[in-house]
């Protein structure tokens, strides 16, 4: 138990790629040494967070031989905590690391491509470190009975071979987010432990935590992968309106200084600056307190907390209540004769304030729509201000502002209802009907995946209260998108799903909703081969029957792009037909073999 309670100092305020907060102050770059790192974390944290990164960089070498080389890092952190410190005590702490990584000739003999990574000065060495880093292992986890009695007679040991496989596992997410992981863990065990079927508990838990763990690195790489794919403004931007939605009771000021900060730390952690991003992660909980009555008036009842509670309150903390001051229409944006003058003054400042304005005030508003809202701002100014009256022009801007929201709302609301009127898996359906049309290049198990994910993101945002519902349904879905755009950077989709990749981030999630039928997509001649039915759809279980049925439908319209609705709802009829009378025949494959051809011959029939 100590281990769990150790930990938690150091983790609960880390996980800032979903909640983030502010760091400390500073107008300097500098660097962490690895006594301050060590005095901060105290011992046995700071060997649980060392053996999350060699972890993470050696994924071959077994707990045993890493345990060692946390042993050798612990003891030379040690030493630079006393007055005999040595010149090496005074490096940044990611060349102190790698130093010492290079410097163990086992490295070099498992791992041959380290050599080359040595001969290289940092930052590149550690961004080769990286590159070779493999994402292809599978957890290793004892038996229900075995977890029980290990974490009774040795628990460290127990949540060390924990981190160990977590982090090899999860090469690229954060070190302080595996310890929260372990920490939890922790808990999980000790639950578990004490429930009489010790197998489903932990099945159960296991998999929430797996979950957990997944969300976790998800939104950690959607960070990442704006800050690579945009210019710095749009991640800068991202951060004002995120921390104007969460406080909104700072003024501009505050809140624009806090989102530079912000930014700098989300650059230094995507940029592979670990040991910064961690150091800087454990200064935000303190930080956040200080000016606590600046930022938030729900901020108190986590900064009485001590500190092991306070840090996760924190970041588990919902949205400022809107000041009510807030209430009164926004008019500064539209109802000023010298609007034109100040956005010339200084642009970016202007559509700043513009943008924490409304983002404070429409907490119900996702914070894509406050980012294109903003962006649409400026593009109404760069009209307005070359006309003859100006204001005239831009008086609309709020009304055009509401009518777009009440659209994205009634789009949300119509959604809901059908997923809520059919259930998840007729939902899922629709969309993959949906999807594939729009990009029949995709392999059936993405497209199949990428729309299950789509309903499980309509299943949980459509059951929160309707003023969370757009941030989460919008939040979620540009991130699944933008795995999207991922897999079309690397392979290439279609002209229409190239144009919304690389269209503007706001816009992203809305250019994917309108996209139509892929109109230059050429259907491959459908063979023997293009349907196959076997008589494992009679004998699997409900789950794989709706995924094989699904494969059925994306195959039928990258056969038959064009087919309308009602001829894919019949053809989809026709299969299940097929499959009930099959599965009650005496030879099953016998009457697929036979039922195969009339059913294909029907739907093509139907195909214009």
């Amino acid at each position: 138990m100590k281990w769990i309670t150790l930990i938690s100092l150091l983790i609960s305020s880390t996980l800032i790629e979903s909640r983030i907060i502010f760091k400390r102050d500073t107008d300097v770059d500098h660097h962490k040494h690895i006594a301050d790192m060590y005095n901060l974390l105290t011992e046995r944290t700071f060997k649980g967070l060392t053996l999350a990164i060699v972890s993470q960089n050696l994924q071959k070498c077994s707990l045993e031989e890493l345990s060692k080389l946390v042993n050798e890092i612990n003891d030379f952190a040690k030493s630079c905590t006393g007055n005999d410190k040595t010149p090496e005590c005074e490096k940044p702490i990611g060349t102190l690391f790698y130093d010492k990584l290079c410097a163990d000739p086992k490295v070099g003999v498992n791992y041959e491509w380290s050599k080359e990574c040595c001969s290289k000065q940092d930052p590149e060495r550690a961004q080769c470190f990286r590159a070779h880093r493999v994402f292809e292992h599978n957890p290793v986890r004892p038996k229900p009975e075995e977890t029980c009695a290990l974490f009774k007679e040795h628990p460290d040991d127990l949540l060390s071979a924990f981190i160990h496989e977590e982090a090899r596992n999860h090469p690229d997410l954060y070190p302080p987010a595996v310890l929260l992981l372990t920490q939890q863990y922790g808990k999980l065990v000790e639950h578990c432990c004490e429930e009489e079927d010790k197998d489903k508990c932990f099945a159960e838990k296991m998999k929430e935590l797996m979950k957990h763990s997944h969300s976790i690195e998800d939104k950690q790489k959607h960070f990442c992968w704006i800050v690579n794919n945009y210019p710095e403004g749009v991640i800068k931007a991202l951060n004002l309106a995120r921390v104007s939605h969460r406080y909104p009771k700072p003024d501009f000021k505050l809140a624009h200084k806090f989102t530079e900060e912000i930014t700098h730390f989300i650059k230094d952690c995507c940029h592979g600056d670990m040991f910064e991003c961690m150091t800087e992660r454990l200064e935000l909980s303190e930080h956040t307190c200080q000016h606590k009555d600046e930022l938030s008036t729900k901020l108190e009842k986590c900064c009485n907390l001590p500190l092991l509670e306070r840090t996760y309150c924190i970041v588990t903390l919902e949205n400022d209540d809107v000041p009510a001051e807030l209430s009164k229409p926004i008019t500064e944006f539209t109802e000023d004769p010298h609007v034109c003058e100040k956005y010339a003054e200084n642009k970016e400042v202007f559509l700043g304030r513009y943008l924490h304005a409304v983002s404070r005030k429409h907490q119900e508003l996702s914070l894509q729509f406050l980012l294109q809202s903003a962006k649409e701002y400026e593009s109404l100014l760069n009209k307005c201000c070359k006309t003859d009256n100006p204001p005239e022009c831009y008086k609309d801007g709020p009304e055009n502002f509401m009518n777009e929201a009440k659209k994205r709302f009634a789009y949300l609301k119509q959604n809901c209802d059908a997923l809520h009127e059919h259930g998840e898996y007729l939902f899922e359906n629709e969309l993959l009907i949906r999807y594939t049309k729009k990009m029949p290049q995709v392999s059936d198990e993405t497209l199949i995946g990428m729309t299950h994910k789509m309903a499980d993101i309509g299943e949980h945002c459509c059951a929160v209260p309707e003023t969370q519902r757009m941030p989460c349904v919008e939040g979620d879905l540009t991130m699944l998108i933008a795995e999207m755009c991922d897999r079309q950077k690397k392979t290439f989709i279609n002209d229409q799903v190239a144009h919304c990749c690389s269209d503007s981030y706001s816009g992203m999630r809305s250019c994917f909703t309108a996209l139509g039928p892929d109109e230059h997509y050429v259907p491959t001649p459908v063979t023997d081969d293009t349907f196959h039915f076997d008589d494992k759809i009679c004998t699997t279980n409900d789950k794989e029957q709706q995924n094989i049925k699904q494969k059925f439908l994306v195959k039928l319209i990258k056969v038959s792009p064009k087919m309308e609705k009602n001829h894919i709802d019949e053809c989809s009829a026709e299969f299940i037909k097929m499959v009930q009378k099959c599965c009650t025949a005496e030879e099953h494959q016998t009457c697929f073999d036979t039922e195969k051809p009339v059913l294909i011959e029907h739907c093509q029939k139907l195909h214009p």
